[in-house]
């Protein structure tokens, strides 16, 4: 299979000598029942691809010829992904550093057309490096005192969810706090990567939503979130961030933060001890973060940060584009429509009031 894809990159570009794309051999899985979609005809492979800048072919599986310390690194952190079936894919198949952007293009067919991943590993620098030149990274979050970073990488119009592990020292000897940071991969970073990825199809011009929070959809909204009942995101609560976007008029993402977690609620399980009255009092002569930092330390700051941001990308296109959204989340969850009709008809006629009542 390695052979046959790439040959047949080769003859789409003309390419008249030998050139190494798979480091090892290609394996494909599909089947896993949490599948997504790249594009709607196009199912994700499930398996890990790892960037590397090696030029050597093995025909052993990657995870087998692993250092011992990446596959513990994996078994910690990846362990529901089917790692024997980890591919690894060079980033340099050209020697002569000047052609290299001869290989861009080759590089978006392999991804995109045949690698398909789910997640993007990165372990070593010049493939880090390779990347960040020639593709465009969003959302990149530095960990440093982690040992990583992460954020998603466009690959020819699309996006794929990548991790930058630099210092496997560092990340070991953090191992509560990387967890933290990874596991919300299943959650977060899968769906919206997903979800943008089907807007984008169907909506070519679409850019990455950044700044969601600075959307004047989005700032509409979340001040009348009781309204929306079509979708939810589990770390945007009605109830809870109501009072803080009705009361504060230039509200910021660390106000959507701090909201979750004032002492205003009964059935509020974490509190800081503040109320809401007592917040608007600090916040007329704080920033947010400057109060959420008195709360919070800083790497818990970043990751709340970085989750919410995520689900406020997945808020804009909810709002911004709320039927080709519900058609994504349904066309997802096929499988399962015939099982669900009742709630599939519910959310269909929820959609509709919310498309009824739009105002903006």
């Amino acid at each position: 299979m390695s052979e046959k894809i790439t040959r047949e990159i080769m003859n789409k570009f003309n390419i008249d000598r030998e050139i190494v794309l798979f480091n090892n051999k290609f394996y494909m899985e599909t089947d896993s029942c949490y599948c997504g979609l790249t594009f709607i005809d196009k199912p994700i492979n499930e398996t890990i691809l790892v960037l590397d800048a090696g030029k050597t072919f093995s025909d052993e599986p990657y995870f087998s010829t692993m250092s011992k310390e990446k596959q513990l690194f994996l078994y910690e952190y990846f362990s529901t992904y089917p790692l024997h079936l980890t591919n690894r894919a060079t980033v340099n198949s050209f020697a002569d550093k000047e052609r290299q952007f001869e290989y861009k293009p080759i590089m978006e067919e392999f991804i995109n057309n045949y690698l398909r991943p789910k997640v993007i590993l990165i372990f070593s620098k010049e493939a880090f490096d390779y990347l960040s030149v020639n593709f465009k990274f969003e959302l990149k979050d530095e960990l440093e005192p982690l040992g990583f970073s992460k954020g998603f990488v466009e690959i020819w119009k699309t996006y794929y969810f990548f991790y930058y592990i630099k210092n496997l020292d560092v990340i070991k000897d953090n191992t509560k706090k990387v967890r933290k940071f990874v596991m919300s991969a299943s959650i977060f970073d899968h769906n919206t990567a997903q979800h943008l990825n089907y807007i984008r199809h169907h909506i070519q011009d679409l850019k990455f939503p950044s700044e969601p929070i600075h959307d004047a959809t989005v700032r509409y909204y979340l001040k009348s979130l009781k309204e929306i009942s079509f979708f939810s995101l589990p770390n945007i609560h009605p109830e809870f961030i109501s009072g803080v976007v009705n009361s504060i008029e230039d509200f910021d993402l660390y106000d959507l933060i701090i909201s979750n977690y004032l002492n205003d609620y009964s059935h509020q399980t974490i509190s800081i001890g503040i109320s809401k009255e007592n917040y608007f009092e600090l916040r007329k002569n704080e920033t947010s973060k400057n109060i959420c930092l008195k709360y919070f330390d800083a790497q818990t700051l970043n990751y709340q940060k970085y989750i919410l941001q995520l689900s406020l990308i997945r808020y804009f296109l909810y709002v911004n584009y709320p039927e080709l959204s519900f058609k994504y989340v349904w066309h997802k969850d096929k499988e399962l429509k015939g099982l669900l009709e009742d709630n599939y008809k519910d959310s269909l006629s929820r959609l509709d009031e919310f498309l009824h009542n739009r105002k903006i």
